[in-house]
Parts: C-alpha cells; sequence; structure tokens
C-alpha cells in the first residue's frame, strides 16, 4: 500500500486501491462536500485523487476542507465513486459528487471516475456521453444489501468512523434543538441513532456524549450485519 495511515477494508476500498495503483497521486478519502440536512449529513466522495508523482493516501479524519482547497486549487482532480457493479446510483453519485465540488472548490478541471468491477454496456455507453469515466476492475467482490430489521425498519449502518460519528452527534445535536428524525421509523442510521439519545438525554456534556458513542459501538459490535 502506498500509505501506512490507511488500510482498505470493504470491497470499494479495494477498487479505490486498484485504482489508484493504475492511477498514482495523492488520494482523499471521503472528502466531504455541500452542507446536508436534518437527515444526513455532507455528501462524502469515496475518493477524491490529484494525479501526479507518488502515491499518497489521506485518510479520513487527517486532513480538513480547508487542506483540500488549498491541494486543489489549479489542479485537474479526480472525483471517485466505487461500487460492485456499474448502475444508476453510482453514477449520479459521480454526477452529484462532480456538481457539489466544483461549486465548492476552484480547481481547474474535474473528472468524474466511476470505479467498478463489472459494468455494462448500455451504462458504458451513457458515462461516455456525460463525459464520465468507467474504470473497471474485473474481481471477485462480495455482495451486499443492507439488513431487514424484525420491525420492518432497514439498517443501513457501517463500520463506525470519525465521519460516522459526526454525523451521531449531528444528529444529537439537532434533537437539543427539537428535532426528532422521522426516518426512525423506517431505517437506522448513526445520524437518527445519534438523534434518538439525544432526545432521550438532552443537551449533556460533551464527556457524557462521547461515553454514550463508545458504549452505543461496543454493543453493536458483532450485532449489526454490516459491521461484522
Amino acid at each position: 500500500m502506498p500509505s501506512t495511515e490507511w488500510t482498505p477494508r470493504t470491497p470499494e476500498d479495494r477498487l479505490i486501491v486498484l485504482y489508484l495503483e493504475s492511477n498514482p497521486g495523492l488520494l482523499f478519502l471521503e472528502v466531504e462536500v455541500g452542507k446536508g440536512d436534518e437527515n444526513c449529513g455532507p455528501r462524502r466522495l469515496d475518493g477524491l485523487l490529484i494525479p501526479g508523482g507518488e502515491s499518497r493516501v489521506r485518510a479520513q479524519g487527517t486532513f480538513s476542507r480547508g487542506d483540500i482547497a488549498a491541494a486543489v486549487q489549479g489542479q485537474h482532480v479526480h472525483v471517485l465513486e466505487a461500487k460492485r457493479k456499474l448502475n444508476r446510483t453510482v453514477i449520479g453519485q459521480v454526477l452529484v459528487g462532480v456538481a457539489l465540488f466544483r461549486r465548492e472548490f476552484s480547481p481547474t478541471s474535474v473528472q468524474g471516475v466511476a470505479v467498478c468491477a463489472f459494468g455494462n454496456p448500455d451504462l458504458e455507453w451513457y458515462c461516455l456521453e456525460q463525459g464520465i469515466e468507467t474504470a473497471l476492475y474485473p474481481v471477485d467482490l462480495p455482495k451486499g444489501a443492507a439488513r431487514v430489521l424484525g420491525d420492518g425498519r432497514v439498517d443501513r449502518r457501517k463500520p463506525p468512523d470519525p465521519g460516522r460519528r459526526q454525523a451521531f452527534m449531528r444528529g444529537w445535536d439537532a434533537a437539543v434543538s427539537g428535532t426528532l428524525y422521522n426516518s426512525v421509523h423506517v431505517v437506522k442510521t448513526h445520524a437518527n441513532m445519534g438523534n434518538l439519545f439525544g432526545w432521550i438525554y438532552g443537551d449533556m456534556p460533551e464527556e457524557f456524549r462521547e461515553a454514550t458513542w463508545a458504549r452505543y459501538v461496543e454493543t453493536c459490535k458483532g450485532k449489526c450485519w454490516c459491521w461484522g
């Protein structure tokens, strides 16, 4: 790996690594763009690559938006979204990610890239028409799906990381401000779980919130489908 700061864990991570091997440069992971709303925080790009030079990886939590702004000023960059299979979802993510990135930052140019293990002729044609690069790496990746809970809710939680901790805390803050997310009745996310805790406990000190997050993560280990 080109960096000791990050270890690929998911199928999407493996695809990002393959793309970096083919396109050396400075790679930022999970880059926030936009502002989000009460139900979801800022969008996160799977990867932002500044091609050229030795490959380096900046993992999530090791950089700020200011760092991104300075790094991409006047540069040609690649906005990366990775999925097992090329589909309309990942194409939409690329289109939206590129648009939000251009709105917020000042690169010379932006290339949207869908990084996938499997393609689709019709969608590859569409990507070509829209100026989206399709980077296909036919590797064996496991299929994944959200878990449906006994009460009918969909569990979309992913392994905890700094960004998902922030989403949990944003949900808590929203509850303190008087907003209870309606989405909690149909889906489990870190944001609406934080919202529930905030609704129960109210405006508690930072130490209490951090301890609650730690207990929540520990309790969910081995029980949440996507955490393993």
